[in-house]
């Protein structure tokens, strides 16, 4: 989405974007709360995007990945017994991939990487629209 583009409607529960501005892309959620994966989807699609696999495992992250090629990575950093930050660096070693973590703890995660694109649970959907927004600001790179 281009960075000018302002929402038609916000308001707390909803964001409704121009239909001829939105882009859809393919992402996967990798998170081990099986609720906030489907929560997350329903936002998701509600932007405009879709989503191409959840997954709850590292493991099973890096398998739909594979499958799937997603354009956006929205992952839990707290992935349950694996790391997100690692699940992440797995999966974007192959091909750069933009990614937003989420996290209940959005201070341990400044700590550990100040620079990444996140959000603490629980945000709204405007939230997470503007972060998607912001991840595929300047994805794909020009080339040339």
């Amino acid at each position: 989405m281009p960075n000018s583009v302002q929402p038609i409607i916000s308001n707390l529960n909803t964001v409704i974007y121009p239909v001829s501005v939105v882009l859809a892309h393919r992402v996967l959620i990798v998170d081990d709360d099986p609720m906030i994966c489907l929560l997350l989807g329903e936002m998701i699609e509600q932007i405009g995007h879709g989503v191409c696999g959840s997954a709850s495992s590292a493991a099973a992250a890096l398998a739909v990945a594979a499958m799937h090629r997603p354009d956006l990575l929205i992952v839990d950093a707290a992935l349950g017994e694996d790391s997100g930050y690692e699940t992440v660096a797995k999966i974007t070693a192959a091909r750069f991939i933009p990614h937003i973590y989420i996290t209940g703890n959005i201070h341990r995660l400044r700590n550990l990487m100040p620079g990444a694109l996140a959000l603490e649970k629980p945000f709204k959907e405007a939230a997470l629209a503007m972060a998607i927004q912001l991840a595929l600001a300047d994805w794909p790179p020009a080339t040339g």
